[in-house]
């Protein structure tokens, strides 16, 4: 069962961690990388996914008033060790295009409402890209963003210079995120005990 909560000390990560180095996602291979160096924000949350008892994926939502006051950026730092992630696997073999349209993927159904759920849909939203090898970041930049931009999701806004690297800026539309998103209901019976928290 996936579930998501939120970051807390008390949680042990180890394997969460471990796993993350083991496949060279070092900005998700610590608790400095996912949590701390984010304390500098006023506004910060970290969540976990969880499968059963094992972390398997995790993202960050802060405050982005050093780009626009009252803003917030989301989905940073986000990963998901699919190897460990049973969404994919029990929902069925689509394309992988074909279920980012339909937002079939851990991202879309747990990390993207929870961060709009702390931001408040009535906020500036914005992810920010950038084409480097940095995990699954390439793909994201080229291929996901570009896929959520013909969904009228992302309007890409800017090019900045942001924490050592040039990065796109997209702002986020959630509401019409979450119009789709209840298009694409999620109806095989594992779903059922899938829970966001």
């Amino acid at each position: 069962m996936l579930k998501l909560v939120e970051f807390d000390e008390d949680l042990d990560l180890s394997f969460f961690y471990e796993e993350c180095k083991k496949e060279g996602l070092k900005n998700n291979s610590s608790q400095n990388r996912i949590y701390d160096k984010f304390k500098v924000y006023d506004k910060h949350m970290t969540w976990i996914l969880y499968n059963n008892h094992f972390p398997v994926g995790s993202t960050v939502a802060h405050s982005f008033d050093d780009y626009e006051k009252g803003s917030f950026r989301i989905m940073a730092t986000t990963c998901i060790l699919s190897k460990y992630s049973t969404f994919n696997t029990n929902y069925g073999r689509m394309g992988y295009l074909a279920g980012f349209k339909k937002h079939f993927h851990p991202s879309a159904r747990f990390f993207v409402p929870a961060c709009i759920d702390w931001c408040g849909i009535n906020s500036n939203m914005y992810i920010t890209t950038h084409p480097e090898k940095t995990g699954q970041m390439k793909k994201v930049h080229g291929l996901i963003m570009k896929l959520w931009e013909g969904m009228k999701l992302v309007t890409k806004v800017d090019e900045i210079d942001y924490r050592n690297s040039k990065q796109t800026v997209w702002r986020f539309d959630a509401k019409e995120f979450l119009k789709q998103l209840d298009k694409y209901p999620l109806e095989h019976d594992f779903l059922k005990n899938e829970v966001r928290t």
